[in-house]
């Protein structure tokens, strides 16, 4: 009996084996490449994608009534400060004083709803290349006979995060019916003939 019990137990044992063999993964319907595949978390733990709203900025032209002039600005923060890039159709021709002004209320153009000259620092009027000058002096901008201008400056130590005395998110951009000059407290640039309101994003 016992050398009976000994043959029987021999020939259980493949069979025990073959039982505790693993099956392929595809046998409970798992994809092994994408279990291969670390997801983006898992290869760089810690790490999110987001987006830095404090390094745009861009701005619509409205214009005063009977003119058609329209344009963007459109405003990115670089090392030295922010780099404004403006265009416009439909304007009149001749040089145009551009300046930033401290609101972006742009319902009154005309009767400067948008407040004087940004100028965070007191700073007295001028040509952006004066040693003072107001943040907001852009200088000129040409228009030609076709009624199209463009103007790229960067503005020194000018950042775009809203609330930051130095941010020109949420101020203005606006166009003026003459040329700034650099004198005075506004360039003698005249009436202002179009306005955009500076948005972050």
């Amino acid at each position: 009996m016992r050398h009976k019990l000994i043959i029987l137990g021999l020939a259980l044992t493949p069979v025990l084996v073959a039982c505790d063999e693993p099956k392929p993964a595809e046998h409970y319907g798992i994809d092994e490449e994408a279990l291969a595949t670390p997801s983006a978390s898992e290869q760089a733990p810690g790490v999110h994608e987001f987006v830095n709203t404090d390094r745009e900025a861009n701005a619509t032209f409205a214009s005063v009534p009977k003119m058609n002039l329209s344009g963007e600005a459109e405003l990115e923060k670089v090392a030295s400060g922010v780099q404004i890039e403006i265009e416009v159709e439909g304007a009149p021709s001749g040089k145009k004083a551009v300046h930033i002004h401290e609101k972006s209320d742009c319902s009154d153009i005309a009767g400067k709803s948008m407040g004087g000259h940004f100028a965070p620092k007191g700073s007295e009027h001028g040509f952006p290349t004066d040693p003072e000058h107001h943040l907001g002096d852009l200088g000129n901008m040409t228009v030609d006979d076709d009624g199209d201008g463009k103007l790229e400056i960067i503005v020194a130590r000018a950042n775009l995060k809203p609330g930051d005395p130095m941010s020109l998110v949420g101020k203005a951009v606006v166009i003026h019916e003459a040329e700034d000059d650099g004198e005075g407290k506004s360039g003698h640039a005249g009436t202002p003939i179009a306005c955009a309101p500076i948005i972050a994003g």
